[in-house]
């Protein structure tokens, strides 16, 4: 499991305290003029037996702004989709219950910068790889 502080990587849930390896991380940055692209994608591992919920963090600030989010298992990869958040939730926990795998990217309300995605039913020895985009206006200086 990747430990830069209490609000980055994945996180198995509470009650199980799984550890999910970090398996690569690779950081893209485009500039084009005052503007920077920036592109994290990062691998990790279901290395239980059965399988798990995990929960990806992502900080986040108020100089960036995320423009996607994604995850991708084996070939199948899963864009983030706005909708109402009882709605997601609600998709989110069928498609758990039938025994699919599923994706929910909320914003937590009391911790307005961390970005969550929950990653449902990974099976077991799969690898999820999760890309976040984000641009940033930069600023600058003379001289």
């Amino acid at each position: 499991m990747i430990n830069n502080g209490p609000y980055a990587g994945v996180f198995g849930p509470d009650e199980k305290k799984v550890q999910i390896p970090l398996i690569k991380t690779e950081i893209n940055v485009d500039i084009l003029e005052s503007i920077a692209f920036i592109t994290f994608v990062q691998e990790y591992e279901n290395k239980e037996k059965t399988p798990i919920e995990a929960l990806y963090k992502f900080p986040t600030s108020t100089d960036y702004a995320v423009t996607s989010m994604r995850c991708k298992i084996e070939d199948r990869e899963v864009f983030t989709k706005i909708m109402e958040k009882n709605e997601a939730k609600e998709k989110y926990d069928d498609a758990i219950a039938s025994g699919h795998t599923a994706v929910k990217m909320e914003q937590d309300e009391a911790l307005p910068d961390i970005l969550s995605l929950s990653l449902g039913n990974l099976k077991a020895g799969k690898k999820a790889t999760i890309t976040v985009t984000m641009v940033n206006q930069l600023s600058t200086v003379s001289g």
